[in-house]
């Protein structure tokens, strides 16, 4: 079963780290192909800007021919006295304006001079040297530096903003964060990718979180079955030795050895009917089929009858004290479960304490609730069961071999009931010093 997990687990992470794979490759392509519609877009818009600024210069470059009145023969000339300094100004509004157009907010500045300005030299980062081939460019053209987050127009030459002077000149626009536009029109797909890898992702962890509590119950179950078998033959066992004895060794004749008997079976029995009960009720309260008879009972009756009990039980040295510190008198709740909840907590610190044991019992009132601690001497839950010990069929072992006989229902029985009250259950314990059961329940469960 552990080598099929691995199996499972290696195809599992195989398989996820193919498909994250292929939507890393897709997210690229889309990217790239993005970025190269961004590169064509930006040189579409420095055209338009300088075609826009040749219009407005011979819109604004008027001769106009009028007379003043009484002034025969004047001619008034319009004309636009202009500089480097606006000519760049007017043109970055021009390439903003069409810019704006099919990259709103993209962030760039204008290379102006009166000399060829170069292209600056392609640096591809090496993980994507072998993927990144733009296909809008033909062979020999220059490429811009790092083709995944930057970005330049081609070079454009003007004559024609400038007034004064008809020397050419020379306009570039860079996009050193080219980036950030091409990602902000990719957000949906972007996210829709993401989500996709994060949701296969979840989906593969419920199904290996499905599988490995299926294997952990399988386990506990096989363990329960093994520890259950054992627990039922044992009684079995002793019943038929004492009725062999009286059957074959004429112990019918001896009244004291006949009660010794008939008791040893009595005990056997009771315990055989508290192993079945507990079966039973596992599965009541599995399916939502107990109902608690709530009473008005005293407690303290009913935890030295316990105590008693107990003690006559057990064949180790036990001492149980009991302290009701918060003088309850009484407790609204179901008294078979309620003992039966005490009985188990009370059997386990027997089973798992080594002699003398030392059992304190204390109850005492918060609130409007009583509080039973039970603390023992034992040798304690490591930290690592802690959590875990209210499971069913979860027992604490040592090493590969339980040294105690239990089925791992106790516990489970104990919180189910304790819950049904409306109340609830803890656990402190330190390995090798013992462990305190705490157990809140309301005084009214009206």
């Amino acid at each position: 079963m552990k080598r099929k997990l691995l199996i499972v687990l290696f195809l599992t992470a195989l398989l996820l780290t193919g498909i994250i794979a292929v939507q890393g490759y897709w997210s690229l392509n889309v990217y790239k192909l993005n970025k190269d519609k961004f590169d064509n877009d930006i040189n579409t818009a420095m055209q338009h800007a300088l075609d826009s600024g040749k219009n407005n210069y011979f819109d604004s470059v008027r001769v106009v021919g009028g007379k003043h009145p009484g002034d025969t023969g004047a001619y008034i000339r319009l004309g636009l006295v202009s500089n480097r300094q606006a000519d760049s100004a007017r043109l970055y509004k021009y390439y903003r304006a069409e810019l704006d157009k099919v990259h709103p907010r993209s962030e760039f500045i204008l290379r102006f001079s009166d000399k060829p300005i170069p292209a600056t030299p392609t640096i591809v980062p090496k993980p994507f040297s072998a993927l990144w081939r733009s296909t809008n460019k033909p062979m020999g053209t220059v490429y811009q530096a790092n083709e995944l987050l930057y970005s330049e127009t081609d070079q454009y030459s003007y004559q024609y903003l400038q007034h004064a002077e008809k020397k050419t000149m020379f306009v570039r626009a860079v996009f050193d964060r080219a980036q950030v536009g091409v990602l902000k029109e990719m957000i949906l797909p972007l996210l829709l990718s993401g989500l996709l890898i994060v949701f296969t992702i979840f989906c593969f962890y419920y199904i290996i979180r499905t599988i490995s509590r299926q294997k952990k119950l399988t386990e506990l179950k096989d363990d329960f079955i093994n520890n259950m078998t054992h627990e039922l033959k044992t009684p079995i066992a002793t019943i038929t030795v004492a009725i062999e004895g009286l059957q074959k060794y004429n112990a019918l004749s001896d009244p004291e050895k006949t009660q010794r008997y008939l008791q040893t079976s009595r005990n056997e029995l009771s315990r055989l009917n508290d192993l079945v009960s507990k079966v039973l009720n596992v599965a009541a309260f599995e399916n939502k089929q107990i109902g608690l008879n709530k009473e008005k009972i005293t407690i303290d009756d009913v935890v030295n009858d316990l105590i008693a009990s107990e003690t006559l039980k057990t064949n180790k040295k036990v001492a149980i004290s009991y302290d009701n510190k918060g003088n309850i008198k009484f407790i609204e709740a179901d008294k078979l479960h309620l003992r039966n909840v005490l009985t188990n907590l009370i059997d386990n610190a027997i089973k798992y304490c080594d002699e003398p044991v030392d059992i304190k019992i204390n109850l005492y009132q918060h609130n409007n609730n009583a509080v039973f601690s039970v603390k023992d001497n034992g040798i304690g839950i490591p930290p690592a069961h802690i959590k875990q010990v209210f499971d069913k069929f979860h027992r604490v072992p040592t090493g590969n071999v339980h040294n105690v006989k239990g089925t791992g229902l106790g516990l489970n029985y104990v919180q189910y009931i304790v819950k049904a009250h409306g109340g609830r259950v803890a656990v402190k314990s330190t390995k090798g010093q013992g462990s305190e059961f705490i157990i809140t329940i309301p005084l009214k469960n009206g």
